[in-house]
Parts: structure tokens; C-alpha cells; sequence
């Protein structure tokens, strides 16, 4: 029975390092897949997570960028040009490619590993 359970064990290993990358990698690509409407769920799950009081600030920030993005979104006309459609851009941006970003970054790693 206990060799059963080393051989069942040195089976799964290489699969229980890959979970957390996989994780990972599905919590950066929410933002781009989702075209940065779910933005502040990354940062939701590491603060959830434990990193402190220090995990809640870019769920914040990415909240704020969020509610900027909607309220930009349903004030601003169709044909925008110049400050509004920078604005909107910067706004995309930020949901998208900044969320998808930080949550590869800045996913909390093990002590024990670089």
C-alpha cells in the first residue's frame, strides 16, 4: 500500500509544480479575455489570498480604473477623438494589459523559492 502511494506521488509531481503557474497564467489572461470588464479579480484572489494589507491596494486601484473605464464609457459619444478617445485608450489599457500584468508579477511566491 505505501508503494502505491510513492509511485501514485512521484506520478502527479511534475503536475503539482504546474498547478500554480496554470493558475497563474488563467488569472493573467481574465483581464485580456474578458477585454478588462473583470480587471480587479486578479488582485481580488491575492488579496484574498493573505498578502496582507498590502494585497488590497491594487484591487482598489484596479476597482477605480474600473469604474473610471464604465463611467468614461457611457458618457463619451461614439466618434471620439483627441483627450477622449486618449482617455479611453488609457483606460483599456489599464483594465487589460495593466491587471494582466501585475497579476504575473505579482503573484506571491513560496519562501522557499526564488
Amino acid at each position: 500500500m505505501r508503494l502505491a502511494s510513492i509511485g501514485r506521488s512521484a506520478v502527479l509531481r511534475p503536475y503539482v509544480r504546474l498547478r500554480p503557474y496554470t493558475v497563474r497564467a488563467g488569472l493573467a489572461a481574465l483581464p485580456l479575455l474578458s477585454l478588462g470588464l473583470l480587471c480587479p479579480v486578479p488582485s481580488l484572489v491575492m488579496a484574498l489570498r493573505g498578502r496582507g494589507g498590502a494585497g488590497w491596494w491594487p484591487f482598489a486601484a484596479f476597482s477605480a480604473v474600473l469604474a473610471g473605464w464604465v463611467t468614461e464609457l457611457a458618457l463619451t459619444p461614439e466618434d471620439t477623438h483627441g483627450p477622449l478617445f486618449a482617455a479611453d485608450l488609457l483606460l483599456i489599457s489599464l483594465s487589460m494589459v495593466g491587471a494582466s500584468v501585475h497579476a504575473w508579477t505579482a503573484w506571491p511566491r513560496r519562501s522557499g523559492r526564488p
